[in-house]
C-alpha cells in the first residue's frame, strides 16, 4: 500500500514548519496559521490555513488576516466538513478572476482529495473531487497558466498509482495530462511552475 503512512509523516513535518515559521511573527497570538502565497492581489489581506489542535482533526479551513493600527483580525471565511475536503495543506492562489483556488489532500466522494474555489467573501465550490484512477492527494496545489487554466500534480492515483499531473478549468473541466508508472517518476509533490516557452516543469 504506498499510502498507508504518508500522513503520519508529514504531520511531523508541517508541524515543524509551522513552529518555525511562525515564531518570530507575534502579530498572531496562537502560533497555529500558516499563511499562503502572499502575492495576492487583494491589497491588505493574507490568506492561508489554519493548523487544527490535532492533526487527526483533518479539517483546517482557509482564514485571512487583515492588518488594523494595533492587530490582526482572522477571519475564517470557510470550514471543510469531510465531504467536501479535508487536509488543504499547501497554499492558496488568487486566480485572475479575483477568486481563491486550492487543494484538499483527502475528503471529497471517494476522500482521494479535491480541486476548490473559494470567494473573498467565502462561498466554496468544489470543483472537482479526485476518485484515484484520476489522481489521488493533490499536494503540491496549484498553478495558473498563460492559458487561464490550473494545473496541478497529484501524490498518488493514476494507472499505477504512482502520480498524475492534470489541468483543470476555472470551472470545474479536469484533464489528466500524465500519469506515471514508477520508471519515469513517481509521487510528484512539487508545485509546477511554467517557463517562457510555455511548458510547466
Amino acid at each position: 500500500m504506498k499510502r498507508s503512512n504518508h500522513l503520519t509523516y508529514r504531520a511531523g513535518i508541517i508541524l515543524l514548519g509551522l513552529l518555525t515559521l511562525l515564531m518570530p511573527n507575534r502579530v498572531n497570538a496562537a502560533p497555529r496559521l500558516t499563511l499562503g502565497n502572499p502575492g495576492f492581489a487583494m491589497p491588505g489581506a493574507a490568506f492561508g490555513k489554519r493548523l487544527p489542535n490535532q492533526y487527526a482533526e483533518r479539517v483546517m479551513p482557509p482564514v485571512r488576516l487583515l492588518p488594523t493600527s494595533s492587530a490582526a483580525i482572522l477571519t475564517t471565511l470557510y470550514s471543510f466538513a469531510g465531504t467536501d475536503g479535508e487536509i488543504p495543506l499547501r497554499n492558496l492562489i488568487q486566480g485572475a478572476d479575483g477568486n481563491i483556488y486550492g487543494t484538499t489532500e483527502s475528503g471529497g466522494a471517494s476522500s482521494d482529495g479535491t480541486v476548490f474555489k473559494i470567494t473573498p467573501a467565502g462561498a466554496l465550490t468544489t470543483l472537482y473531487a479526485f476518485s484515484g484512477a484520476d489522481g489521488a492527494d493533490p499536494y503540491a496545489g496549484l498553478v495558473q497558466g498563460a492559458d487561464g487554466n490550473f494545473y496541478g500534480t497529484t501524490e498518488y492515483g493514476g494507472n499505477a498509482d504512482d502520480g498524475t499531473v492534470f489541468k483543470i478549468t476555472p470551472t470545474g473541466a479536469l484533464t489528466t495530462l500524465y500519469a506515471f508508472s514508477g520508471t519515469d517518476g513517481a509521487i510528484p509533490y512539487a508545485v509546477l511552475v511554467q517557463d517562457a516557452d510555455g511548458n510547466f516543469y
